[in-house]
């Protein structure tokens, strides 16, 4: 019997993110140069802006959509059953959130028009443990910076970071600028194929004028960006286990071994149903936490809940990953099949705004 699991919140958004998910699949499958599928990338970027995917969770009053929580669900949901290659929770959503209220006249309106591509960083997250964190300090007018920035998600061509680290001590939110003559930077494509970048920032001076805010209302919405970005991921591996799920069971009903489809051997079948367990306890906890937080705010939700639902979604993810390329054998190992691709993306996810070990003790 198939399955497709049903969308989070159906109607444009999920169909139109679905769409170009499947469409990028044939696209970045016909290419295997670093630079060939970058240049891809950059136009599935173009094409994301073009529908105003920035712009869903910017205010109307900064030049955005004002979209709500269960839009930008949707966009990751139809997304994420690809595994489109696109850091779209990051760059469309925690960003937004990471802006206090007097800070986002100055980046947002670039943002929701598609003229910057920002990716959003954590000094306190994304640094590199043999070296100092990311921090800054004024001197003179001027804010000089240090410390490193590794691992960040970040769009294609990204023009700008919002990094929110300490300057003189206190939480700070820093534009910076990527362009030449700027940061050091080095440039990766992850494991599920989306660009990372590594920013390093030892002897970098901005003006002023870079420091956007400082004090406890950047630390609050820092806090409430990473509490979304962690929400989000969490959409983004219920909506590829679902999607792993589907192709698994299909790939079971049509292979053939001994004479019979797979799907009729009883391990197989038994196996399969784990897949689907996991599947629907974890989509079950992400729907909860996705209408709570959009009954009120991500910012409401318990910590506590949060870090050990991220926990207990990193682990399911991982678990489906392995079972799924079990089933397959093989050919799961492949780029031909879709299931290689989903199976990345969700072996992703666990590490993806605190790994398992962060959250474990963020949740004692």
């Amino acid at each position: 019997m198939p399955f497709t699991a049903p969308p989070l919140f159906p109607g444009d958004l999920f169909e139109g993110a679905a769409r170009l998910a499947a469409s990028a699949e044939g696209r970045l499958s016909a290419v295997s140069e670093a630079p060939a599928r970058a240049a891809v990338l950059d136009a599935l970027w173009e094409e994301a802006a073009a529908l105003g995917w920035p712009a869903v969770m910017v205010p109307e009053a900064q030049e955005g959509a004002g979209g709500t929580l269960e839009d930008l669900v949707a966009i990751l949901d139809g997304a994420g059953r690809a595994a489109l290659p696109l850091p779209l929770a990051a760059a469309c959503g925690v960003v937004p959130a990471m802006l206090p209220a007097e800070a986002g006249g100055v980046v947002l309106p670039f943002v929701a028009s598609g003229e910057w591509r920002v990716a959003p960083a954590f000094a306190e997250l994304m640094r590199d443990p043999r070296s100092p964190a990311a921090a800054a300090a004024t001197e003179g007018g001027v804010l000089r910076l240090s410390g490193s920035v590794i691992g960040m998600e970040a769009p294609p061509g990204a023009t700008h970071t919002l990094l929110h680290a300490p300057v003189d001590g206190a939480s700070g939110l820093i534009l910076l600028p990527l362009d030449e003559g700027g940061p050091g930077l080095r440039r990766f494509e992850r494991l599920d194929g989306r660009p990372s970048l590594d920013v390093l920032l030892d002897g970098v001076t901005l003006p002023g004028t870079a420091l956007l805010a400082r004090g406890e209302a950047v630390a609050r919405a820092a806090a409430s960006a990473r509490a979304l970005g962690t929400l989000l991921v969490m959409v983004e591996a219920v909506a590829a286990m679902g999607a792993l799920v589907g192709q698994t069971i299909e790939y079971l009903s049509t292979r053939v071994q001994f004479g019979e489809t797979l799907s009729r051997f009883q391990v197989l079948r038994h196996g399969t149903v784990d897949l689907y367990t996991r599947h629907e306890a974890a989509r079950a906890l992400v729907v909860s936490l996705v209408t709570a937080a959009a009954e009120t705010s991500v910012a409401e939700l318990d910590a506590r809940t949060l870090h050990l639902a991220k926990l207990h979604v990193g682990r399911a993810a991982r678990e489906v990953a392995e079972g799924a390329i079990q089933l397959h054998g093989g050919m799961g190992l492949t780029d031909e099949l879709p299931a290689s691709r989903l199976t990345k993306r969700l072996l992703c996810v666990e590490f993806d705004y605190g790994d398992g070990a962060v959250h474990a003790a963020l949740a004692a």
